[in-house]
């Protein structure tokens, strides 16, 4: 029997609403009413021009009260060319958080102009008191504010635009840690050039119609060092798991205005090479900046699961008509991958959540961006909400002011500031397959408008329109948001028995990569580590412990070799890893990754991932390790996973945190 959607609004709910407590203020009266929330993203009502159609259509969904009759200023897509209808999933959001509201759409397509042109609309011409988008641009700035951001402070803080100023909320976005971050630290190019000095980068090719090519031009002007200590490494070594058949981009950044004439003072590029040091011309980003002026370097379609090599080089080239450069220029690389995979680097690490990569308009300072939490990695109530790995983390460092004038100390934003939940059910956008849950909708697209909902309801609570301004809205949820549990991805369970200890952490998640769990052990000298056992039973968790699964890491002290898992099982609750005697001493360490899921999610030897019970956090609801000790003396040493107190500071992945509409709307009533 084909599940039907839950009903948005009435004695129905969505899981939102539970996690987030709005369904207790619905009861009381609070519904949002006289609040108008717009919405931009790609469509609303066009994915019917699709060859496979959605389940409903806009009209359908008004028609069963999942939404109220939508003011939809500018649709998007046409008969070939179908949008997705992602907007409409949206406003199913917001307006089951506040099934009183009014809704406005407009499409943020197709054009950064068109975006904030839209955004403007959304205040003037359909009277908005709240805006929410999920889009973004690749090429918008991550040092400065470019016209989306522009657009997006325009209509938040401005007295002489026509309409209400409105609270504006934006999704963070999807880019977890996959992206760097770092000053520019050159090595010149007849360095790197030495032999020697580049690995096994192939830079002697001469013939310039050779596609391994390297014009010398392009790296005249020297080669960042992705060493941050005293090595010299002009090229670092990345892959991003996954199939084959899949695309992706990396871009490149610098501090550098956008758009402006004689904006640009230098130019760097954005060099591929493969694994045997071939330089890969065609999907290299080396086009002259000083053309475009914009500070912004593509490479074409990567491919998941392919080995590449990466380099930031500069060219000589200035303009002397530009400002004077900065004495050190900041990067900035992030991708298209958009939750797909992760990128695995020495300096690409999944977790924890510190890579302050989001920019664009979501890193304006008028706008609310807003993290994701599923909310619930059970198959079941009671809801247990948890981080996004992929959500992205902040802060933003903005180095122009209004004007276009260099800072001399860059503004920090904390961003994002909040978090709202994703995983929620809609009547026909993405496909069953999350539990039993149809249509469930993820990434911070889907958080966003939870949050825009409950800004409804504080509004209808402090007396309607224009009763609170951006600024209170903002100060409210961060004060009120609830203290989290394991904000960094990382979970430690610590055991010790007289002079010997052992701690058992997991960072992040379980297909992240070789070192989602690590055991280190400090005893006597004359001690030695001769088990370990991992239990996740209580925590309701199972592992695959067969080959393809179970993964060593990162070795101290031992060899892989030295190390047995048993069983090995496709669905154990608990696993045990038996050490070479006398081998497992003082100081050595142990990283592994394993597959990890909730209960009832292995087959045979394929572990199916549903997005649920694969992250550290998970550990902590009673996932326990029992160690075995020998040597001069023999003992047993047990540790519970945890994550610490509970915190409310800000923290780079989930700003301050999860937001709770009861304790908001109490801070504002009337």
């Amino acid at each position: 029997m084909e599940n039907e959607p839950v009903k948005r609004a009435g004695k129905y709910s969505s899981q939102s609403r539970e996690v987030l407590h709005t369904d207790v203020l619905n009861q009381e009266g609070l519904t949002g009413e006289g609040i108008t929330i717009g919405v931009l993203s790609d469509s609303f009502n066009t994915a019917r021009f699709a060859k496979n159609p959605p389940r409903t259509t806009a009209e359908q969904d008004e028609k069963d009260s999942y939404l109220p009759v939508v003011n939809v200023v500018q649709d998007s897509g046409r008969p070939g060319h179908p949008g997705s209808d992602e907007g409409r999933a949206i406003c199913l959001i917001a307006y089951a958080e506040a099934p009183g509201c009014n809704e406005a759409f407009a499409t943020a397509n197709p054009s950064e102009v068109n975006f904030a042109n839209n955004i403007v609309r959304l205040r003037t011409e359909a009277n908005c008191d709240i805006i929410d988008d999920d889009v973004g641009y690749y090429d918008e700035p991550v040092f400065s504010d470019g016209i989306v951001s522009q657009a997006v402070d325009e209509v938040v803080t401005s007295t002489a635009l026509p309409g209400k100023r409105v609270i504006y909320t934006s999704s963070a976005g999807n880019d977890g840690n996959n992206g760097y971050r770092s000053a520019y630290r050159e090595l010149t190019d007849a360095d790197v050039r030495a032999k020697g000095h580049h690995g096994n980068l192939k830079l002697d090719v001469t013939d310039k119609s050779s596609p391994n090519y390297l014009d010398p031009a392009l790296t005249a002007g020297g080669w960042h060092n992705w060493n941050p200590n005293s090595g010299s490494e002009p090229v670092t070594t990345i892959v991003v798991p996954g199939p084959s058949n899949y695309r992706y981009n990396l871009f490149l950044q610098w501090d550098d205005l956008f758009d402006q004439d004689d904006g640009i003072t230098t130019d760097y590029n954005f060099l591929v090479f493969d694994a045997d040091g071939n330089f890969l011309r065609e999907l290299s980003g080396t086009h002259n900046a000083f053309k475009t002026q914009e500070p912004f370097k593509s490479t074409r379609a990567l491919t998941l699961g392919t080995v590449y090599q990466i380099a930031f080089t500069k060219t000589t080239q200035t303009d002397p008509k530009a400002p004077p450069a900065p004495a050190t220029h900041q990067l900035a690389m992030y991708t298209t991958l958009d939750g797909l995979s992760t990128i695995i680097g020495t300096y690409f690490q999944p977790a924890p959540l510190n890579v302050p990569i989001i920019y664009g308009h979501p890193a304006a300072a008028s706008a609310i961006a807003v993290a994701a939490y599923d909310f619930n990695w059970k198959p079941t109530p009671p809801y247990k909400t948890e981080i996004e790995n992929y959500t992205t983390p902040g802060p933003a460092y903005i180095y122009f002011d209004a004007s276009g004038a260099r800072l001399t100390t860059p503004e920090l934003r904390l961003k994002p500031e909040v978090a709202g939940v994703d995983g929620v059910v809609t009547t026909s956008f993405f496909s069953p397959g999350y539990y039993n849950y149809p249509f469930a909708f993820f990434g911070t697209s889907a958080s966003a408008p939870t949050v825009a909902g409950v800004v409804a309801l504080m509004l209808q609570a402090a007396g309607g329109p224009l009763s609170l301004n951006a600024d209170r809205v903002r100060s409210v949820l961060e004060n009120t948001a609830l203290p989290r549990r394991g904000f960094d991805e990382t979970a430690n369970a610590k055991g010790s028995g007289g002079q010997s200890s052992i701690t058992v952490t997991a960072l992040g998640s379980s297909y992240f990569g070789p070192t989602y769990l690590t055991i280190s052990y400090s005893g006597p000298s004359n001690e030695y580590v001769d088990s370990v056992t991992i239990d996740g039973s209580k925590a309701g968790l199972v592992f695959d412990t067969k080959p393809k699964s179970f993964v060593v890491g990162t070795v101290n002290g031992f060899r892989a070799s030295d190390v047995l898992i048993e069983p090995a099982s496709s669905a154990t609750q608990a696993f045990t890893l038996k050490f070479k005697k006398g081998v497992f001493t003082n100081g050595a360490s142990f990283s592994f990754t394993i597959g990890q899921n909730e209960i009832g999610t292995f087959k045979g030897n394929t572990q199916t991932e549903s997005g649920v019970g694969v992250d550290a956090l998970d550990l902590v609801d009673g996932g326990t390790f029992t160690a075995q000790v020998s040597g001069t003396s023999s003992q047993t040493i047990t540790g519970a996973f945890d994550t610490g107190p509970a915190t409310h500071t800000y923290q780079q992945g989930d700003g301050f945190g999860l937001i709770d509409a009861i304790s908001a709307v109490a801070a504002v009533k009337k």
